[in-house]
Protein backbone atom coordinates (compact mmCIF):
# COMPACT_ATOMS: atom_id res chain seq x y z
CA UNK A 1 0.00 0.00 0.00
CA UNK A 2 1.07 3.40 -0.35
CA UNK A 3 -0.04 7.18 -0.07
CA UNK A 4 0.08 10.37 -1.93
CA UNK A 5 3.08 13.04 -0.74
CA UNK A 6 0.83 15.24 1.27
CA UNK A 7 1.17 15.27 5.09
CA UNK A 8 4.18 14.10 7.25
CA UNK A 9 6.36 10.98 5.84
CA UNK A 10 6.14 9.22 9.47
CA UNK A 11 2.06 9.56 9.21
CA UNK A 12 1.83 8.28 5.44
CA UNK A 13 4.07 5.43 6.39
CA UNK A 14 1.99 4.15 9.27
CA UNK A 15 -1.54 4.92 7.05
CA UNK A 16 0.21 3.19 4.54
CA UNK A 17 0.26 0.13 6.72
CA UNK A 18 -2.63 0.28 7.93
CA UNK A 19 -4.25 -0.06 4.72
CA UNK A 20 -2.37 -2.70 3.62
CA UNK A 21 -3.07 -4.27 7.21
CA UNK A 22 -6.62 -3.76 6.27
CA UNK A 23 -6.63 -5.17 3.22
CA UNK A 24 -5.07 -8.88 4.52
CA UNK A 25 -7.93 -9.06 7.15
CA UNK A 26 -10.62 -8.54 4.49
CA UNK A 27 -8.66 -10.93 2.16
CA UNK A 28 -8.67 -13.70 5.08
CA UNK A 29 -11.82 -13.56 6.02
CA UNK A 30 -13.09 -14.20 2.55
CA UNK A 31 -11.37 -17.66 3.30
CA UNK A 32 -7.60 -16.97 2.59
CA UNK A 33 -4.89 -18.13 4.52
CA UNK A 34 -3.17 -15.42 6.14
CA UNK A 35 0.35 -17.70 5.69
CA UNK A 36 -0.23 -16.84 1.95
CA UNK A 37 -0.43 -12.56 2.33
CA UNK A 38 1.78 -10.21 3.79
CA UNK A 39 0.84 -6.52 4.51
CA UNK A 40 3.62 -4.09 3.71
CA UNK A 41 2.74 -0.28 4.08
CA UNK A 42 5.56 1.99 1.89
CA UNK A 43 4.41 5.17 2.66
CA UNK A 44 5.62 7.61 0.04
CA UNK A 45 8.44 5.61 -1.24
CA UNK A 46 8.28 4.89 -4.38
CA UNK A 47 6.16 6.83 -6.24
CA UNK A 48 4.39 6.79 -9.41
CA UNK A 49 4.14 10.03 -10.10
CA UNK A 50 7.57 12.38 -10.84
CA UNK A 51 6.41 15.18 -8.72
CA UNK A 52 8.97 16.31 -5.90
CA UNK A 53 7.75 15.73 -2.50
CA UNK A 54 4.92 18.05 -1.29
CA UNK A 55 4.81 19.87 -4.55
CA UNK A 56 2.56 17.67 -6.47
CA UNK A 57 -0.60 19.07 -7.88
CA UNK A 58 -4.26 18.16 -7.42
CA UNK A 59 -3.75 15.73 -10.77
CA UNK A 60 -0.55 14.60 -9.85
Amino acid sequence: SHTDQRGADDYNLRLSQRRAQSTVDYIVSKGIDRSRLKAQGYGEQDPINACPSGDCTEEQ
